[in-house]
C-alpha cells in the first residue's frame, strides 16, 4: 500500500473546494482535491452565477472580520485579474444585475429602500437605459442596476481547476475510509480504487462537499446532523424570442419574488428562474410547479411572450449549517472538529469567506506547510461536468 503524506485534504471539487485549493497552494501548502461524481458539484454548476451581495450589515467596520459586504469587491478584482486568484479568463455572463419590484406601492417603496440597502454600487436607469425586458410601454415601474456580475458557473469551475489539475483526483465516497481517534482526529485516509488501495495522510482535512458532506462527516464519526437541506423547485425556460436578462423582481416583504438569469443553450436563450415559488414549491410535481411559475411571469412580465416556450423544472439542493446564528448568511460557515474543518459556504459570493477563515485559522495555530507536494496518485482524474439544462434542451 502506497502512503502519501500531505498538509492538506480536501473532500470537494465545487467553488468552496477548488478556492480553498487554490489559496492553500498559493501559501506553500501542498493539497489534494478528492471529487464524487463531476467536477463543479450539483450546487455549483447549476447555480445562476450571480456574485450578489445581498443588503448591507455593516458588520465589517463594527468588528473588524471580513463579511459579505466585502465580497463584491472582492469577486470585482479577481475577474480583473487583479484579486487573490487570477479569474479573467472567466466567462462573464454580465457585468450587472437588475432590480424591479411587483406594481403595487408597498412594493415599490421596498425597491426604493432596498436599493440604498445593498451592499454595491446601485443606481437608478434613465428609461431609455432600460434593459430589453423593460423596454415596453407596459411597464410603468423603475429599474435598478446593481453593478454585482455574473459568472459562467462552468467556465468559473474550469479557470479554478485549470493550475491545480495535478492535485484533482475522482474518487467516490464510497470507496473511502477515514481512520479517526476517540477525538475525531483524522489519522489517515484509505482510498480503495482499481483495486489499488492508497493512503492519505494529511495534516489537516477539509470537508466542502455541500450535501456530499453528510456520508464523509459519519465516517469520522460525527453522527448529529451538522447541515440543513433546502431544496428549490427552479424552471428553465428556454424560448426563440427571450432577451438577455439577469435580475431580480422585489416583493413587499423584501424578499426576491422572481429570479431570472440567462444562459445559451444550444443557440437559443434560456431563462433560469427561481424566487419565492421556487422555494414555495418543492412538493410540487412538474406539472403545477411550470404552471405555477408561468402564472408568475405572466403576472409580473404580462407583455413577454412564451408561446411555444419549452420547460422543465429541477429540484436543487441549497445547504445550510444545521445551527443558524443571528446574520449568520453575513459570512460563510467553517467549523475545526480535531484536525477537520467542516465548510458550508451557503452561497456562492461567499466561498473566498470561507477560505480566508481557514488560512487566518492555520496561521493563528502556527500550522505552517512541513510537506513537499505529492507525486501524481494512482488514481482516476477529474471530468468537468455541465449544467443539467444542457441535457433537457440538446
Amino acid at each position: 500500500m502506497d502512503t502519501v503524506h500531505v498538509d492538506c485534504l480536501i473532500f470537494g471539487g465545487g467553488i468552496t473546494g477548488l478556492w480553498l485549493l487554490n489559496r492553500l497552494r498559493q501559501q506553500g501548502y501542498s493539497a489534494l482535491l478528492l471529487n464524487d461524481g463531476l467536477l463543479g458539484g450539483h450546487q455549483t454548476l447549476n447555480s445562476a452565477g450571480m456574485i450578489h451581495g445581498g443588503l448591507k450589515y455593516g458588520l465589517s467596520a463594527l468588528n473588524h472580520d471580513e463579511h459579505l459586504d466585502d465580497m463584491p469587491t472582492l469577486w470585482q478584482q479577481c475577474l480583473q485579474g487583479t484579486g487573490e486568484i487570477d479569474l479573467s479568463r472567466v466567462h462573464l455572463l454580465a457585468k450587472e444585475q437588475h432590480l424591479w419590484a411587483e406594481p403595487d406601492l408597498t412594493a415599490q417603496t421596498t425597491l426604493f429602500l432596498a436599493a440604498h440597502l445593498l451592499a454595491g454600487k446601485v443606481s437608478k436607469l434613465a428609461k431609455n437605459n432600460y434593459p430589453t425586458l423593460f423596454k415596453n410601454f407596459s411597464f410603468k415601474g423603475d429599474v435598478y442596476q446593481l453593478e454585482h456580475p455574473v459568472v459562467d458557473p462552468v467556465s468559473l469551475v474550469e479557470v479554478l481547476a485549470a493550475p491545480q489539475l495535478d492535485c484533482i483526483y475522482a474518487v467516490p465516497a464510497t470507496n473511502v475510509h477515514i481512520e479517526t481517534n476517540d477525538k475525531q482526529h483524522s489519522k489517515a485516509v484509505f482510498i480503495h480504487q482499481s483495486k489499488i488501495q492508497t493512503r492519505i495522510r494529511a495534516r489537516h482535512v477539509f470537508f466542502a462537499g455541500g450535501e456530499g458532506n453528510a456520508e464523509l462527516l459519519h465516517k469520522i464519526g460525527i453522527i448529529t446532523p451538522m447541515m440543513n437541506v433546502k431544496p428549490v423547485h427552479m424552471l428553465c425556460l428556454q424560448h426563440e424570442r427571450l432577451p438577455t436578462f439577469y435580475g431580480h423582481c422585489l416583493g413587499a416583504q423584501r424578499k426576491s419574488r422572481l429570479t431570472i438569469s440567462t444562459h445559451p443553450v444550444n443557440g437559443k436563450n434560456m431563462w433560469y428562474i427561481g424566487g419565492e415559488e421556487a422555494e414555495d414549491g418543492v412538493e410540487r410535481d412538474e406539472k403545477l410547479q411550470t404552471a405555477m411559475m408561468l402564472e408568475e411571469l405572466k403576472t409580473l412580465l404580462p407583455w413577454q411572450s412564451l408561446q411555444g416556450a419549452r420547460y422543465k423544472s429541477l429540484l436543487i439542493n441549497r445547504i445550510y449549517p444545521q445551527e443558524r446564528r443571528l446574520l449568520s448568511s453575513a459570512k460563510a460557515h467553517v467549523q475545526f472538529i480535531g484536525n477537520n474543518a467542516l465548510m458550508w459556504p451557503t452561497r456562492l459570493i461567499l466561498a473566498p469567506n470561507a477560505a480566508h477563515q481557514v488560512l487566518k485559522h492555520l496561521q493563528q495555530h502556527n500550522e505552517l506547510p512541513q510537506h513537499p507536494q505529492p507525486d501524481a496518485l494512482p488514481l482516476h482524474k477529474a471530468t468537468l461536468g455541465h449544467p443539467v439544462w444542457e441535457r433537457f434542451f440538446a
